[in-house]
């Protein structure tokens, strides 16, 4: 295990980074149901729609 300062010490010498993506086998939001059509469709979104709008979405 890393005790603090070993584990504050990776955060200054990293060189890579890495994230984690976590899906769903199925997205059914009923409140979102029209604006997932329409991506899937294909189709603009427009404007207002923002996907870093922080909603909590």
């Amino acid at each position: 295990m890393l005790d603090g300062e070993a584990f504050g010490q990776l955060f200054e010498t990293f060189e890579r980074t890495a994230f984690r993506l976590e899906t769903l086998a199925v997205y059914d939001v009923e409140e979102e149901a029209e604006e997932m059509a329409r991506f899937l469709a294909g189709e603009p979104m427009g404007p207002e729609w923002d996907d870093n709008r922080g909603s909590g979405r």
